[in-house]
């Protein structure tokens, strides 16, 4: 689940922006850190769990799919910006 279509898509869209070499070093960075941290959830996740209940990680759990949703509306936006774009319709 961490390596899925949606962080596959989101770290190719980073980077295949022709951005410079520091802005490919910050989602590579990125990626690092969220793989650290996801380490350290999933070694202390039974405890992390007993803190925060059922109820917390349910909420949790809701706040995670809203950015989610609001990352894939995103790109759909961009995405027909972009077809726009090239077809005349909108400029540059």
């Amino acid at each position: 689940m961490l390596a899925g279509p949606g962080s596959i898509t989101t770290v190719m869209m980073l980077v295949s922006g022709g951005g410079s070499a520091v802005e490919i070093l910050l989602v590579i960075l990125s990626v690092l850190i969220t793989l650290a941290v996801a380490y350290i959830l999933f070694l202390y996740g039974d405890r992390i769990f007993q803190k925060v209940g059922k109820v917390g990680a349910r909420a949790f759990s809701r706040v995670m799919g809203l950015i989610l949703a609001a990352i894939a509306v995103q790109f759909i936006i961009e995405g027909i910006h972009g077809v726009l774009t090239q077809w005349g319709v909108l400029l540059p």
